[in-house]
C-alpha cells in the first residue's frame, strides 16, 4: 500500500492511499495479471461510439452540472444546437478517452490486490446514480449520472505520539484524460473550486449519499496527461528539476457550497419557462488583443449563436515559432 498525506496538524497526520502512484508502479512493472478481466470490454466501449448518437434535447445529466446555466437551460427547453458542433474527430477522441479509462482502472484493480481497498461499478458495469431535485409543486425530479467507480478506502490517522488508527471511507472514483493546459493545472493544484470536474464529482457524492444514506465525502480524480511523454520534466527557478509523471491523482473533499449550488441550479432550470430568464455568466473579452472574443466555455457551447446573435466565427493564426490557425468566436457590435 502506498500512502499520501492529505492533512497535517500538531496533533495528527491523516493519510490516504496514493492510488496514482500505485497505478504508475503497476503499469511500469508489466508482469502477469492477478485479476480476471473481460477482454470484450474494450470492444464494447469502441462500438459504443458508433452506436450512440447525439444526446436528445430536454435532458439534464450530472456530468454536465458545472456547465453554464443558460447552456443547460437551452438543452432542457429543447433549443436546437446553433453553435459548436463536433466532427468526425469527436467519437475518436471519446473512444481514446474510454480506452485510457479502461487501462487505468484495470491497473488500479491489479494494484489493490492484497490491500483492503475495494472498487466496484467500473468499466461497462458503471452504476447509474440519481440526484433528487425538489420542485416548486412539491414533486421531485431525478437527474442521472454514471461515476467511473465507487470505492471503500482506508483512512489512517497517526497521532503525535505515534498511535495509528484506521477507519474506512466511501468515495467516488473519476478517471480523466486531460489536455496539456488542464493537466498542468491539475498536476500542481488539483481541481479548482470552479472546475467542471469538481462539480461533477460533488454531484456524484451527493447522489450516492441520497441513494444509500452512507457518507460520501471523498472523491479521487486520477488523470492522464495526453501530451506528456517519458522525456518531459519541470525546471524549477533554482535550476533543479523533476520528471513529469503522465498519471497523477488528487483526493477531493466534500464541498457543501457546490452541492447546494448544483441542486439550486437544476431546480431553477426545471422551474423556468425560458433560458432567457438567466443572465449570461460570461461575456466577450475586453483585452486589446482579443477584444470581443468569446472564450472557453462559450466558444465550445452548442448554443453560442442563439445566446449571442451577433457573434461570428473567424479563423485566427497565432503562435511564434510555430503558427497554428483556429476558429474563434467574436461578438459583433
Amino acid at each position: 500500500m502506498r500512502w499520501k498525506e492529505v492533512e497535517t496538524s500538531p496533533f495528527e497526520t491523516i493519510l490516504v492511499p496514493d492510488l496514482a502512484l500505485m497505478v504508475r508502479e503497476r503499469l511500469m512493472k508489466g508482469y502477469g495479471l492477478k485479476s480476471d478481466f473481460d477482454p470484450t470490454a474494450i470492444g464494447k466501449v469502441l462500438v459504443r461510439q458508433l452506436e450512440e448518437g447525439p444526446s436528445p434535447s430536454g435532458g439534464l445529466r450530472l456530468s454536465n452540472c458545472g456547465q453554464c446555466i443558460r447552456q443547460l437551460a437551452y438543452n432542457y427547453h429543447h433549443y436546437k444546437p446553433n453553435g459548436f458542433v463536433g466532427d468526425a474527430s469527436s467519437p475518436i477522441a471519446f473512444a481514446i478517452g474510454d480506452i485510457v479509462e479502461l487501462v487505468i482502472v484495470a491497473a488500479l484493480h491489479e494494484a489493490i490486490v492484497g490491500t483492503d481497498i475495494k472498487i466496484e461499478s467500473t468499466d461497462v458495469n458503471q452504476e447509474t446514480v440519481f440526484l433528487n431535485i425538489p420542485l416548486d409543486d412539491g414533486r421531485e425530479a431525478r437527474i442521472s449520472g454514471h461515476p467511473d467507480g465507487v470505492m471503500t478506502v482506508p483512512v489512517k490517522r497517526v497521532s503525535s505520539d505515534g498511535t495509528e488508527t484506521t477507519t474506512y471511507a466511501r468515495a467516488i472514483l473519476e478517471v480523466k484524460s486531460m489536455s496539456d493546459y488542464a493537466f498542468k493545472k491539475f498536476r500542481i493544484g488539483g481541481l479548482g473550486k470552479d472546475d467542471l470536474y469538481n462539480y461533477q464529482t460533488q454531484a456524484y457524492q451527493l447522489a450516492k449519499q441520497q441513494m444509500t444514506g452512507e457518507n460520501f465525502n471523498l472523491s479521487y480524480v486520477i488523470a492522464f496527461g495526453k501530451n506528456v511523454t517519458a522525456k518531459d520534466a519541470v525546471l524549477r527557478d533554482d535550476g533543479s528539476w523533476y520528471k513529469t509523471w503522465p498519471i497523477v491523482g488528487h483526493w477531493v473533499q466534500c464541498d457543501m457550497d457546490i452541492k447546494r449550488e448544483i441542486v439550486e441550479k437544476y431546480e431553477a432550470i426545471i422551474n423556468s419557462q425560458s433560458p432567457e430568464e438567466f443572465d449570461r455568466p460570461f461575456g466577450p473579452s475586453t483585452a486589446k488583443k482579443t477584444l470581443g472574443q468569446l472564450r472557453f466555455p462559450c466558444d465550445w457551447c452548442a448554443h453560442w449563436r442563439t445566446c449571442w446573435p451577433s457573434a461570428q466565427e473567424k479563423a485566427v493564426s497565432s503562435g511564434f515559432f510555430q503558427k497554428y490557425t483556429k476558429m474563434k468566436v467574436f461578438v459583433g457590435e
